[in-house]
C-alpha cells in the first residue's frame, strides 16, 4: 500500500499563526501571508490502484470519469489548472 498526504496554501492579509507561514512584502505598507497546511485526510492507495496512480503522476490520466472516487479526488490535488487562481 502507498500512503499519500497532500498540503494546501492559504493566502490571507495577516498569519493566523496555526501552520507553517511565511509573510511576503508587496510593497512598503502591504504584506500577504502564505501559510501551508496538510490535509485532514491521508490517502491510501491499494496495490489494485498502484499503477493507476503513476499514470496519474506521469500525466497519462487527466480525466476523472474512468477513476474510482478516491483517485479521483487525487488527481484534484496533482494537475493544477494554469492561470491565476482566485485568492477573495
Amino acid at each position: 500500500m502507498i500512503s499519500v498526504q497532500y498540503f494546501v496554501s492559504q493566502i490571507s492579509p495577516h498569519p493566523i499563526g496555526l501552520h507553517e507561514f511565511i509573510t511576503i512584502p508587496l510593497n512598503d505598507k502591504r504584506v500577504i501571508s502564505l501559510e501551508k497546511r496538510s490535509l485532514e485526510q491521508e490517502f491510501v492507495i491499494s496495490p489494485a490502484d498502484a499503477d493507476t496512480f503513476v499514470k496519474i503522476l506521469d500525466g497519462r490520466i487527466t480525466s476523472p470519469e474512468s477513476l474510482n472516487p478516491r483517485l479521483g479526488q487525487i488527481l484534484m490535488f496533482e494537475q493544477i489548472p494554469e492561470g491565476l487562481q482566485d485568492y477573495y
